[in-house]
């Protein structure tokens, strides 16, 4: 009895520590190359989700130490940038130094991180208190690319 017991305990840690997401997120866990799986935004009224593959949306994402870069297409629009970026713990922001949008360069965008195993999850915009409203965000899930 005792040996099963064991053994379902240590089956039991095992699938929970595959599943944790990640909290303390360094430099480290993000550097590389990683391509976007699905772009999310909520507004009160609509929801617009798009999907590579099921969608003409195709975008990667690459870290390095204190710099990030994008590139991107949605249907024939193309669409590139980069800047700096700070975090700390599961609050990321980046800074644009480049943008399509010439009125978001020198701008900041604060954002919620969270890393679960080669998924990493980035939701924006948030409130002064660091939090998600559930009726207005964008969501973008990427993975690693190796």
């Amino acid at each position: 009895m005792k040996p099963i017991l064991f053994i379902i305990t240590i089956l039991i840690f095992t699938l929970l520590g595959c599943n944790q997401t990640k909290v303390s997120i360094t430099e480290k866990d993000i550097e590389g190359p990683w391509r976007v799986v699905l772009l999310k935004f909520v507004t009160t009224n609509s929801e617009r989700v798009f999907i590579p593959g099921k969608s003409n949306y195709k975008e990667m994402k690459i870290w390095s130490k204190n710099y990030f870069v994008f590139a991107g297409v949605l249907n024939e629009f193309t669409s590139s940038g980069g800047g700096t970026y700070k975090l700390s713990g599961s609050s990321y922001e980046e800074s644009y130094k480049y943008y399509p949008e010439a009125n978001r360069v020198g701008k900041t965008c604060k954002m919620k991180l969270e890393i679960l195993n080669d998924t990493m999850i980035l939701t924006w915009p948030l409130n002064a208190n660091g939090e998600i409203d559930k009726l207005n965000y964008n969501l973008e899930k990427l993975v690693r690319l190796k």
